[in-house]
């Protein structure tokens, strides 16, 4: 095949719309390289004598399956490893699992799906984290679908057997225990953990879910990380909505935070717990055993209080994430500020009453100097509006450059879209303007830890303490919708007591 041959730009955009149609996948211009390298496959396998007829052929041609098969397995990715995105799973073993064992007690029946399981690492991890705390596993029906669009990626999933790459980010024992080492040096998953998961070939941008003839109906939990980042926006807002309806009242998807979209807060109630990112579904009715937001009375709550939700328990309540995460009542006398119920209702009002039909026109009508700007971006936030409400942050921020609230409102929707480096950035901002903002101090320690940097992390949060050890331990925090001064050291101790455990 000649690799030489300039392609016209028109053709390569045509056959880039005729992929995002058939599979979902993104091809924007910046990744042009990444797609020519991969339709250049495709040719050969195709046995096409240039790449020009085979993206003429793929721009008119109605495709079959297999042809989208083919096409898909040399435009997704295999970048993958055992255990990979830790803190999701601690939670999925920690919090989920016996949460859901507590509630089927009687019927024994758990259903979880790995979608886009690439070659299986994933699906076999969340085999392991049930053999781990499920001790009589033989008694459950156990449910565990793992589907992707490309045949090759299943082929090496359903052997099960994987070198010594994929298990490059995964304690030994973890290998010793459930794996057995081959002749030829790599190793396969043990027979008890293989039978358990179910392994199948699904398009998620053209098949139907959720339907029980794939078994793809009343899953408590979706796993499906690191997919949506190659998805059009348009897919992921109609594959989350699927995955929504695919799941129980109350049930979760776990994504990754490159994946975190307002696409897919559309559908969802975002829960940000320990640095990972789930979604939960919403229920017909509020009731225990959900996750709700994190409100204070009828007023949006501060969003740093998202990365410690496993710890905002009312005073003597469980950790069980089957409980309502609740906060602490603010006392009326408590903060010497605008109560946030009449701020909301302020914002609120304002928003009411801006008839644009753009918005910039709604912002140039916000007054300069009101607390409103900033309320409407944190309900905006709470609400998963992460977008609309970096706009009314940013915009609070241009009418006030030195309110250090302002540029904290800014890193917590930063960290909550996954932008951490620029989430770090602000928070420097807010400690310039305010050294003894304590909040501002634990946020970066828990950004710093976020983003691998452990020592900067220590140091902040011993800041942190230093900054609390002089405060009467009933006081309630200025920005933290009604955190106490004892609450946020219990909060430090428990996250670097994890930490040390690891």
């Amino acid at each position: 095949m000649n690799v030489n041959t300039k392609i016209a730009e028109p053709l390569f955009d045509e056959v880039a719309r005729v992929i995002a149609r058939r599979t979902g996948l993104h091809f924007p211009p910046e990744r042009r390289n990444d797609l020519e390298r991969g339709l250049r496959q495709v040719a050969c396998e195709l046995e096409f004598d240039d790449l020009e007829t085979c993206l003429r052929w793929l721009a008119s041609a109605s495709l079959s399956r297999q042809q989208i098969e083919t096409l898909a397995s040399h435009l997704t990715i295999g970048e993958t490893y055992f255990f990979r995105e830790t803190k999701a799973l601690e939670i999925v073993e920690r919090q989920i699992l016996p949460g859901l064992m507590t509630g089927r007690r009687d019927d024994r029946r758990l259903r979880f799906w790995s979608a886009g399981c690439c070659t299986g690492e994933e699906a076999y991890t969340l085999a392991i984290l049930f053999a781990r705390a499920i001790p009589d596993l033989d008694r459950w029906s156990i449910t565990l679908l793992a589907t992707d669009i490309n045949h090759h990626f299943l082929s090496k999933a359903e052997a099960g057997i994987y070198t010594e790459w994929s298990f490059r980010n995964t304690p030994g024992w973890i290998r010793n225990q459930y794996f057995t080492k081959r002749n030829d040096g790599r190793f396969e998953i043990i027979p008890q953990l293989k039978k358990m998961v179910t392994f199948a070939q699904l398009n998620l941008a053209e098949d139907v879910f959720p339907s029980q003839t794939n078994n793809t109906n009343e899953m408590d939990v979706i796993v499906c990380r690191n997919v949506f980042m190659y998805l059009s926006p348009g897919h992921v807002s109609t594959i989350g909505r699927q995955f929504h309806e695919c799941l129980i009242d109350s049930g979760y998807l776990l994504v990754s935070p490159s994946d975190t979209s307002l696409e897919l807060a559309s559908h969802f109630d975002p829960v940000h717990r320990s640095g990972a990112i789930l979604y939960q579904r919403r229920a017909n009715s509020v009731e225990q055993g959900t996750f709700q937001r994190l409100t204070n009375g009828s007023a949006p709550s501060t969003l740093w209080v998202a990365d410690c939700a496993p710890h905002l328990q009312a005073e003597g309540g469980s950790s069980n994430l089957h409980e309502v995460d609740t906060l602490p009542s603010t006392g009326a006398d408590s903060v010497a500020r605008v109560t946030p119920e009449v701020a909301y209702e302020n914002a609120a009002v304002l928003a009411a009453d801006m008839n644009c039909t753009t918005e910039a026109d709604k912002k140039d009508q916000v007054p300069d100097g009101g607390p409103e700007m900033a309320l409407l971006a944190r309900d905006h936030a709470n609400r998963g509006n992460l977008g609309e409400a970096l706009v009314w942050c940013d915009r609070a921020i241009v009418r006030d450059k030195t309110n250090p609230a302002s540029h904290y409102l800014r890193a917590t929707i930063l960290q909550e879209q996954g932008v951490l480096d620029e989430a770090a950035r602000a928070l420097e901002r807010a400690l310039y303007l305010d050294p003894n903002f304590v909040l501002a101090h634990f946020m970066s320690g828990t950004v710093a830890r976020l983003r691998g940097k452990g020592k900067a992390s220590n140091k902040h949060f011993e800041n942190t303490k230093l900054l609390l050890s002089g405060c009467p331990q009933t006081e309630i925090l200025p920005e933290s919708g009604g955190i106490t001064v004892k609450r946020l050291m219990e909060i430090i101790v428990q996250t670097t007591a994890r930490e040390d455990l690891r």
